[in-house]
């Protein structure tokens, strides 16, 4: 064959305009000698008059082939080519860019929903596929701004197709396919889509195949797409002329389908339900004929999906439960349980070549599942001494493997692991078993055909249990190397037997399977196949093969560190609990009464639609799911709640928090010569050898995870998961890091950077490294090391790290960090008050995040410390200095949160010292900054503004939901007070600043706000009242507030974020935001609530005020769904939120190496680099994005040991065009005063953000007169 050319589609115009490019069909072959499959034909126009004939038909055709031609379905042929057309733009229309942003996340999630792309699997001998397609969920098309742009006005189009389909084509289907199998019509039907709205989650595909070079194509004997079956209930093909698609026929030869049809096809899931005997049939793709090599082959497919949650038990006919087998025998997987396991490991499965036999094999450690499928397929099977075998019950376990040349003998299998570890082999054969398959001899004599070593002991040793070995790999080494070879051939059915000592399945296991891929391969390199063997099943093995007995808790009770997958199957071994599902949402549902704002959410305004979505649906859907484990439910309710993208409003489940995962590769990013890019933080060996010898000993002991980690420190990342290194920062932003409504914020912080924790200087992980709901256990990057030029791939293992409380087994452990305890709930302050006269003082209102990703607390190393003396109160939240030019003091506020009257102390003391020792500029630094007291942050910017500024925070609002309304009537009522409650009226005042009295309703009436076309009822607007401060206020500013200024990276959030809008909106203090992704927008503040309740605060209120009876009920797990339940509401805008107004920084700065996890060196940066951008001592040129010849950073780049202080920093020289050959210089993004963004000659500039270049060194004695931006 040789290599052709390929023909790629005509696509003319601007792929944003409604005129779609029309897709032509390219001309069928002429190759006259193609065998082609006899595959029968519906006529679906007959339906209504000959149903009977069709019946037969669809019965012969499904049983005999499982597959059929459908016609006469009544779908307008222009309707099927607009289709095609609409396909061929989501490829040749839609930048690469933008797939990559919608790359589906089938490894993560065992999800198609986006794009698939090329190369992801592999055919066979190292050859990468040339396919790729985009995805449609049913139910999850809309928003239609999910998908990509070019895609947008067609997503109307593609439901009613999807509608169109379900009604004339599968609708009917289904109800023959019922008459087939006995059931009443409509049962399966309604098994897709029930009386209560509820539908199957139908995945609608374009699909699009590149050829194959000559050599590829040697090498894969001229496959492109692997025989397989569909793993859904029923697909529907659209045909077209490229003749490719083959079908294993009943006498085992692969023939052509042909074109002029809709071609219906049986997947896993009916033929399971069916007890095997709709047949789910072998299919495969080929290259086309000579003649149409030159095309790419589009396909539209619809694959129809039961509803989520229905187990793939028998149906209820009496056909099938007398005539076919029960395919689970224990634990029954569900529909959706099964699409996801298949969807994660298909394709990516290892090819294991036998001399005429394709083996192929999947492991997905996660989740403990093995399919194996070959033609003729592979049978693998572990019974328990339950089972029965040969018709009688066989006293020991066992496993089988066989070949089953006849293909109608296929065998499916699935893994199901109980709450205590057991593993489970099931199998389907096709027919049925009449005394035991061993006896089937092959029709290849040379070939064995089974294969059984039983679980006792090794014939001729005294002892071999595993335990006598020192590792997995010498005990692999001893069976493969040693036993495997000794083996003899049988002579009774071709059968090798060898009775075993050891009874635990897990080495018997293990010699099994390591013999049966030696035997296979005796012809073939065995050395290499046990270590592909070693390599890809050591994971699996030590998660399916456990003993009966097994705890995967008390494997790793009193480690402070454990590896990731250890933690997560002691996590996931609690099984499911309907009472505990119940009594969360119901607690979750009614929180979320309180929530101030739901319906925002409904469709969020711009930046934010990221988040939109209808949160009653979320619960419900949650409410109506299947779960196999409690860790499955709440990690469902995790990602809804984090996916809010509002910190101030999560569920919290301690149980699954109880772990914080750690990865040992922390990210940043930095620019390097005049370009950013992703790099592992230089500084990762410096960091992360604080957590001591328990976590380091990880990786350097062999018997553990043995990875060299520290040599990834600086190297510069290409690709994260198989994505761009942004984009897979992108996603972990949209999908884990939650917290802050902007998308550019929640970047940030999947980056590491410094902080303040507790009252010392830390450094945070990052939401890539350090998530705390455990999922991965490991992370593929592709990187260039420091000192390399070369790219290379390396799979990082995550470690998890313990943070709750200590445990022995799985008993305590549920007992101790997941049951309800004390604390779980609120109480009623009225037990220990005296409510008429209680002059205890009021609680404080709080608004903070909870970074989960901080729970691990890191010290920042030492050399990144401040070298400047702290000047008076920098013992608590606060660390203040004064900067080397003896004009600037620093603040790093590093939150809100700590001893109340200290921070007031603190910022007194740092404020008096700056003014007697001449300081004139403020620089506050907020980085990291979740929040905390609201009046702390009302306080500051008082002190900052002078009493003279008058009220010095913004107007509030709460729900006045009818529970609402009943909580502040019962406060009324009894004379409650703000030292017990917060919905007291004596914690709030009026908008002219008079304290309400205890009598007054501020809920009637309620202020009926619209939003997203619904009515709220709300409270009437509010003060906060925070007076009288600890400390004297100034009447009049202690600066001039032009000459304060603000940085961070944004993680600025509830308290904070209120702070510093107040100082943007009140006084256009610049502001300065570091670190985002190039080319993407970055907000100054993170979330913006006004207050945060805790489920115990809220339910202390509705204790206290004694309405329990209508209120949620007390949470039976140890958990938290805190929610924001005030808001506050926007100077420059007062019918919006503070949350909804989008408001960017006035200056934009990239990392360096140099400032990164540097405070010191960052505030050097910053004075100098706003200074001069204020004075018009620099230009601004566009951001340049990272390009894919970028220049690799060198190694005394991106060492931490190599910290360089700006001054440093090579000068650039601009050029005529603005463009300057400098080396490490860092962008920024200036606004003027009304947010447009400035050139500095005082033109527009025409890009969303601008890079500083040319002069950047920190000149103390040229800026000491230039006053703060």
């Amino acid at each position: 064959m040789s290599s052709t050319t390929v023909e790629p589609f005509s696509v003319t115009g601007d792929s944003n305009l409604n005129t779609l490019p029309k897709w032509k069909a390219p001309p069928p072959t002429t190759e006259t000698e193609l065998e082609w499959a006899d595959i029968l034909t519906v006529d679906l126009s007959l339906y209504d008059t000959q149903r009977s004939e069709l019946v037969k038909t669809v019965e012969t055709a499904l049983q005999r082939d499982g597959f059929f031609y459908v016609v006469g379905h009544g779908i307008a042929k222009e309707t099927l080519e607009h289709q095609f057309s609409i396909g061929q733009l989501a490829f040749d229309g839609v930048s690469r860019e933008e797939k990559e942003q919608h790359r589906a996340p089938i490894a993560e999630e065992g999800s198609f929903i986006g794009y698939k792309l090329q190369n992801y699997w592999e055919i066979s001998n190292g050859i990468k596929d040339r396919i790729e397609h985009y995805n449609f969920y049913l139910n999850h098309i809309d928003p239609v701004s999910r998908h990509p742009k070019p895609l947008q006005p067609y997503v109307n189009d593609v439901k009613a197709y999807i509608a169109e389909t379900r009604q004339k084509v599968l609708r009917r289907v289904l109800t023959l396919i019922d008459v087939v199998l006995g059931l009443e019509e409509g049962h399966l039907w309604n098994l897709h889509e029930d009386a209560q709205g509820r539908t199957g989650d139908d995945l609608f595909r374009y699909m699009i195949y590149d050829p194959l070079t000559s050599d590829e194509a040697s090498k894969t004997n001229n496959v492109m797409l692997s025989g397989h079956t569909d793993f859904n209930s029923i697909s529907t093909l659209v045909s077209q002329p490229i003749t490719a698609l083959q079908i294993l026929m009943p006498d085992g030869h692969w023939r052509y389908h042909q074109d002029g049809a809709l071609v219906i096809n049986i997947g896993d899931q009916l033929s399971f339900m069916s007890g095997g005997l709709l047949k789910g049939t072998i299919h495969r793709v080929v290259l086309p004929p000579k003649d149409q090599l030159q095309y790419r082959r589009l396909g539209v497919f619809h694959f129809a999906h039961f509803i989520n949650g229905i187990p793939l038990d028998l149906l209820p006919s009496k056909k099938v439960q007398t005539e076919g087998r029960k395919i689970f025998d224990e634990r029954i997987p569900t529909t959706d349980e099964w699409e996801h396991a298949r969807v994660k490991t298909y394709g990516t499965a290892k090819l294991i070549k036998g001399e005429k036999y394709d083996v192929e094999y999947i492991a997905d450690s996660e989740r403990a599942l093995i399919v194996l499928r070959s033609y003729p397929c592979l049978s693998l099977q572990y019974f328990r001494s339950s089972s029965v075998l040969s018709g009688k019950f066989d006293p020991d376990p066992h496993f089988e493997f066989g070949i089953i040349p006849d293909v109608r003998d296929r065998y499916y299998h699935h893994h199901q692991a109980s709450r205590r570890g057991h593993c489970t082999w099931h199998s389907l054969p096709t027919p049925p078993l009449r005394t035991s398959f061993l006896q089937r001899r092959t029709k290849e004599p040379d070939l064995i055909s089974a294969f059984r070593i039983n679980v006792g002991a090794w014939s001729g040793q005294s002892t071999a249990p595993s335990g006598q070995y020192g590792s997995l790999k010498a005990l692999l080494d001893a069976v493969a190397g040693a036993n495997a070879g000794q083996l003899t051939r049988g002579t009774k059915y071709g059968t090798f037997e060898r009775p075993v000592a050891h009874r635990a399945p897990y080495a018997g296991f293990l010699a099994w399977a390591t013999a049966m891929y030696a035997y296979l391969t005796v012809r073939t390199d065995r050395t290499s196949i046990q270590s592909t063997f070693r390599s890809h099943l050591r994971g699996v093995l030590e998660t399916i093969a456990a003993p009966d007995n097994f705890d995967p808790c008390a494997k790793i009770a009193g480690l402070t560190f454990a590896a990731a997958a250890d933690a997560i199957a002691c996590q996931k071994s609690f099984p499911f609990n309907e009472t505990l599902r119940q009594n969360v949402l119901n607690n979750i549902a009614r929180v979320f009464d309180f929530f101030t704002f739901e319906d925002f959410y409904l469709n969020s305004p711009p930046p934010f639609q990221e988040s939109t979505t209808n949160i009653r649906a979320d619960i419900a859907r949650i409410n109506s799911t299947r779960y196999t484990t409690d860790y499955d439910f709440n990690l469902d309710v995790w990602d809804f709640t984090t996916q809010l993208n509002d910190g101030h409003t999560r569920w919290f489940p301690n149980c699954y928090n109880t772990y914080q995962n750690i990865l040992p590769a922390p990210v940043v990013t930095l620019e390097v010569n005049g370009t950013q890019n992703v790099f592992i933080a230089p500084d990762s060996v410096e960091f992360l050898t604080l957590l001591g010898s328990g976590f380091t000993s990880f990786f350097n002991e062999p018997n553990e995870l043995g990875f060299d980690w520290q040599r990834l420190a600086g190297a510069k990342v290409l690709e994260i998961g198989g994505m761009d290194a942004y984009d897979y920062v992108d996603k972990i932003a949209s999908t884990v890091s939650g917290n802050y409504l902007d998308h550019g914020v929640r970047v940030n912080s999947v980056f590491s950077s410094y902080r303040i924790s507790g009252t010392g200087f830390s450094q945070r992980v990052g939401d890539l490294a350090g998530p705390s709901f455990l999922t991965q256990t490991s992370l593929t990057f592709k990187l260039i090391p420091v000192d390399s030029n070369e790219a290379e791939t390396v799979t990082v293992p995550y470690v998890a790290s313990f943070l709750g409380i200590a445990f022995t087994d799985q008993d305590s452990f549920w007992a101790n960090n997941c049951a309800a305890t004390d604390a779980t709930n609120g109480v009623d302050l009225r037990a220990s008050a005296t409510i008429k006269d209680d002059k205890r003082a009021p609680r404080q209102a709080r608004a903070a995040i909870v970074d989960v990703t901080s729970k691990q607390d890191i010290a920042l190393p030492d050399p990144f410390l401040p070298t400047l003396s702290p000047v008076n109160g920098s013992t608590g939240v606060i660390k203040s200095f004064i900067l080397p030019d003896n004009k600037t003091g620093v603040m790093f506020v590093g939150s809100f949160e700590g001893d109340f009257v200290q921070f007031q102390t603190d910022t007194l003391a740092a404020i008096s010292q700056f003014q007697s020792s001449n300081v004139t500029r403020l620089l506050i630094d907020l980085t990291n900054n979740g929040g905390g007291f609201v009046c702390l942050g009302f306080f500051l910017h008082q002190f900052l503004a002078g009493l003279e500024f008058g009220y010095p925070g913004f107007q509030s609002t709460s729900r006045a939901n009818p529970l609402a309304q009943k909580i502040l009537k019962a406060d009324i009522a009894q004379g409650l007070t703000d030292a017990l409650t917060f919905y007291s009226p004596d914690n709030w005042a009026f908008l002219n600043d008079t304290e309400m009295p205890l009598t007054f309703d501020y809920n009637d009436p309620a202020v009926l706000l619209t939003t997203n076309g619904r009515l709220d009822p709300t409270s009437q607007r509010f003060h906060d009242i925070c007076t009288p401060y600890s400390v004297p206020v100034p009447q009049t500013p202690p600066f001039d507030l032009k000459n304060v200024a603000i940085v961070s990276n944004g993680n600025c959030a509830s308290t904070c974020a209120m702070f510093s809008t107040l100082m943007n909106e009140r006084h256009n203090t610049s502001i300065a935001v570091f670190g985002g992704k190039p080319g993407e927008d970055v907000q100054f503040k993170g979330m913006a609530g006004n207050q945060v309740l805790e489920w115990t605060d809220l339910d202390t209120e509705i204790k206290t005020a004694g309405v329990k009876d209508v209120a949620p009920p007390d949470l039976l797990v140890s958990a938290n769904m805190r929610h924001n339940w005030r808001t506050a509401w926007s100077f420059l805008n007062e019918s919006k939120p503070i949350a909804y107004v989008s408001e960017l920084p006035k200056f934009r700065f990239p990392y360096t190496t140099e400032t990164y996890n540097n405070p010191q060196k960052l505030w050097e940066f910053a004075l100098s680099a706003m200074s001069k951008a204020s004075s018009g001592k620099i230009i601004i040129k566009p951001l340049r994005r990272p390009e894919a010849a970028a220049p690799v950073a060198g190694p005394s780049t991106l060492r931490s040991k190599d910290v360089r202080s700006p001054s440093k920093v090579v000068e650039g020289t601009p050029t005529e065009e603005g463009e300057a050959t400098d080396v490490g210089t860092p962008a920024v993004s200036s606004r003027g005063d009304d947010g447009e963004e400035k050139v500095e000659d005082g033109s527009s500039a025409t890009s969303e953000a601008k890079e500083v270049v040319g002069d950047v060194d920190v000149d103390m004695e040229a800026i000491e007169s230039v006053p703060m931006p």
